[in-house]
């Protein structure tokens, strides 16, 4: 396989799948618990490969890049469903909005160190 049919594959895997399981649980077409488990375990795939690389200072200012990334687009997604939920487009229990929350905030994460990974450095 070549270097583009590997990312395109990646991509797909890693972010394709988990937002249509994500939009088909917000309209009630898929099960809660079914997408989250699918998306649990392929986050964890993620975290594991992410966990077992060896930390150098490159990799250790990018993940704290893609880290800050992470939170500021945690913020603004929380914002946009505040906007959501002001305007009753869609209804969710609490449960559902704080584990929607949590799996952005770290899935966020792995996809901002993903597109940063490919830099040779960033700004401090």
């Amino acid at each position: 396989m070549d270097y583009k049919t590997n990312m395109l594959i990646r991509i797909i895997i890693g972010v394709g799948i988990p937002a249509a399981l994500i939009v088909l649980f917000i309209f009630h077409i898929l099960n809660f618990k079914f997408a989250f488990g699918i998306i649990g375990w392929i986050g964890a795939i993620y975290a594991f490969y992410y966990l077992n690389r060896r930390p150098d200072e490159r990799i250790k200012r990018l993940d704290k890049y893609a880290h800050t990334w992470a939170w500021f687009s945690t913020y603004c997604f929380m914002l946009g469903w505040w906007y959501i939920d002001h305007f009753n487009i869609v209804k969710l229990k609490s449960e559902h909005l704080i584990s929607l929350f949590l799996f952005f905030s770290v899935y966020s994460k792995l996809v901002i160190n993903f597109i940063v990974s490919a830099r040779s450095d960033v700004p401090e």
